[in-house]
């Protein structure tokens, strides 16, 4: 009883600092105060991003789940000084501990290894506490989490770091949306579960670092070493806890040969004219919209958008931001309303869905799996792989970063991936319904779905500046 007691006074407490830090700061000063938008001297010249590069760049699209695992086992096996990693959340499973457990033999052969998590995150989605302590033990590793909670700043808990980043010796780097999470990573029993997402690889000639994963280390570096990230408390060596990570890495690598998927990794890339790091800057309160700024200067440079997003909300403090549509051909392409895993921000997508449908061509994804994706396409050339949503928490209040690639050979083999998306979903006419296609049975979401789904396109409608 004593133990119910004080159980549900914790959670009393949580709430009551969720609603006045999280909603009613943001909630109504926030939203009443626009002009709180801060300044930043952060900003990308389009011209620069769109002409050729002084280096010799290549890029390689990591759209595979299982393959994008094997690439980032492939890269941390060949680093020989630096692997530095980031994620907004991971959870307990397979690709957690073959990736913990690869970065923890790069440390036992020498190598510097830093990792920075979110710190609202990690502990929402992960319980192995033991295990992430046991491996930041080492000596040769370092474990950051990005703003813990603090009960004195309760406005914080909206500065979320939401970067997924993979560097190593500064030469190599991927930006997507992947978090570390088997659903992101490992194929499933089922062909309509788990998460389907993209990540981009940018590197240069053997030795060389590019500017793009230049700018992506030194991102890393000043995000890892600010003062809103701190060092996780009191790891503990525990070499059982160790051996079963160890374990199941060395399972993974003993089933594949990963110096043929290093080297694919390599020969399959293609080329590039121009790779540019976009990233927005690094602040608490409502940050200026960098990243949204930066892409809507590109997307005005051509009249033919695709737009690949798992949410896409337009606040009224986005519209300011966003290109002008007027007389372009734009594809949206975004997660049905039965299966979105996002039950709060498909409610604030509803508000915009017809409109969107109305605007340009919209697809909804149909299948009980998910889109994680954030990917754009401008015209032939222009490519954009990243973690930034489009919607208003990643606009104006997390961290985030997407990376533009400049070449028509690799536009059009992202295309050909896109295609294969587009392929199963759906289009949404103006007026809400879909489309037939006799190929595609349509997902409805049941009783239960439908009416959380009212419940939070209620909420959706007075909170959709901060979904």
């Amino acid at each position: 009883m004593r133990k119910r007691i004080l159980s549900s006074s914790k959670a009393l407490l949580f709430l009551l600092y969720f609603f006045f830090g999280h909603l009613f700061i943001y909630g109504v000063l926030l939203f009443a105060t626009p002009f709180m938008i801060g300044e930043t001297d952060i900003a990308y010249d389009i011209e620069e991003i769109l002409s050729p590069g002084e280096k010799t760049t290549y890029a390689h699209t990591l759209d595979d789940r299982v393959f994008s695992l094997e690439a980032r086992v492939a890269l941390i096996e060949s680093a020989e000084e630096t692997v530095y990693v980031s994620s907004f959340s991971l959870s307990s499973g397979e690709a957690k501990n073959i990736v913990l457990g690869a970065l923890y033999e790069a440390a036992e052969r020498g190598v510097e290894i830093k990792v920075l998590l979110d710190a609202v995150s990690r502990y929402a989605t992960d319980p192995d506490y033991d295990k992430l302590a046991a491996f930041a033990s080492h000596g040769n590793i370092e474990l950051h989490l990005y703003e813990p909670l603090n009960f004195l700043l309760p406005h914080t808990v909206n500065n979320r770091f939401h970067d997924k980043m993979f560097l190593v010796d500064g030469q190599f780097a991927t930006s997507g949306g992947r978090n570390l999470a088997d659903r992101y990573f490992l194929s499933d029993d089922q062909a309509d579960q788990g998460t389907f997402d993209r990540d981009v690889l940018i590197f240069g000639e053997e030795g060389e670092t590019v500017p793009a994963v230049g700018a992506m280390h030194d991102y890393f570096l000043e995000v890892f070493h600010h003062d809103f990230s701190r060092p996780m408390r009191n790891p503990a060596s525990d070499d059982g806890v160790i051996a079963d990570i160890i374990a199941d890495y060395k399972v993974f690598v003993q089933e594949r040969d990963i110096g043929a998927i290093m080297n694919a990794l390599i020969d399959d890339a293609i080329k590039v004219d121009n790779a540019t790091f976009v990233r927005g800057p690094i602040e608490r309160g409502m940050k200026y919209p960098v990243v949204l700024e930066t892409l809507s200067a590109l997307a005005e440079t051509e009249d033919e958008w695709f737009i690949q997003s798992p949410f896409i909300i337009f606040s009224s403090l986005m519209r300011d931001y966003l290109p002008d549509d007027h007389e372009r051909e734009i594809t949206f392409l975004t997660n049905n309303i039965a299966y979105c895993p996002n039950p709060l921000t498909r409610g604030g997508y509803l508000h915009y869905r017809e409109d969107l449908a109305d605007i340009g061509t919209l697809y909804e994804f149909h299948s009980t799996a998910s889109i994680h994706g954030k990917t754009m396409v401008f015209g032939d050339r222009i490519s954009v792989i990243g973690a930034y949503n489009l919607d208003p928490r990643s606009t104006f209040m997390s961290t985030e970063n997407m990376v533009v690639i400049v070449g028509e050979e690799f536009t059009e083999d992202l295309k050909a991936v896109l295609d294969t998306y587009v392929g199963r979903s759906l289009e949404v006419n103006p007026d809400g319904s879909l489309v037939d296609d006799e190929d595609i049975t349509p997902l409805e979401p049941t009783l239960r779905r439908r009416i959380t789904l009212g419940f939070y396109y209620v909420v959706g409608y007075f909170f959709n500046f901060m979904l």
